[in-house]
């Protein structure tokens, strides 16, 4: 399978910006472990200075601590992402987000299933991931819930180092999305469910396609 990404405008992300939003096609991620009976959708696109993300997530309740950034996020309630500019290239980049906002960002080097996260250098201003969550419901720790909505911004001046430089139409990176939920039984959810219950199998990600604006 793969990913197509709409070319669209630059748009601050947010409440007040769900016109943008709604004129993106959603896909639904697939049930890979667990039995959670949620639907977690994903809408993607990009713009000449970065990608927008945005995961809705059905929910009962919000089964996560309230952790700094930078911390192990993904041992509650959580979406994640993976990029890979260049599959020749062994690095990637790892992003989370839990419903809380808090956020753990990494470059990822990658050698055969033995890998490792960095935390990014001069991580400020115009290399800085964006990001908002908004919770139906109550956004604490055990908090009840219906569902909650994360949205990101990646410029791609993040990814320096990892690509010579930012992509153009036709392009393909390589990555894919998730969910991980921890209700009753800890349940994951994939873009594409290739890599199953593994996320960092990073060769078996979907392209991810820079596609052009709609006429």
């Amino acid at each position: 399978m793969s990913l197509l990404l709409k070319h669209i405008d630059d748009f601050p992300i947010g409440t007040e910006n769900q016109e943008a939003w709604a004129a993106l096609d959603a896909h639904a991620l697939q049930l890979v472990g667990g039995s959670a009976p949620f639907k977690t959708l994903l809408k993607a696109a990009w713009s000449k200075r970065g990608i927008y993300l945005q995961f809705t997530c059905e929910d009962s309740r919000l089964d996560c601590r309230a952790l700094p950034d930078g911390d192990d996020l993904y041992t509650g309630d959580v979406v994640e992402l993976f990029l890979q500019p260049d599959p020749k290239i062994p690095v990637y980049l790892e992003v989370e987000l839990s419903p809380l906002n808090a956020e753990l960002t990494l470059m990822v080097c990658n050698t055969n299933g033995v890998y490792y996260g960095w935390l990014p250098w001069h991580y400020e201003k115009g290399r800085r991931i964006q990001h908002f969550v908004c919770v139906a419901g109550e956004q604490v720790p055990g908090g009840l819930c219906s569902s909650w909505t994360a949205e990101l911004f990646l410029p791609f001046t993040l990814f320096e180092g990892m690509t010579a430089e930012a992509p153009r139409q036709g392009d393909c990176w390589r990555g894919n999305m998730f969910r991980i939920d921890y209700g009753e039984t800890e349940s994951r959810w994939a873009l594409d469910p290739a890599c199953k219950t593994e996320f960092h199998d990073v060769w078996k990600h979907t392209q991810i396609i820079f596609g052009g604006k709609e006429q």
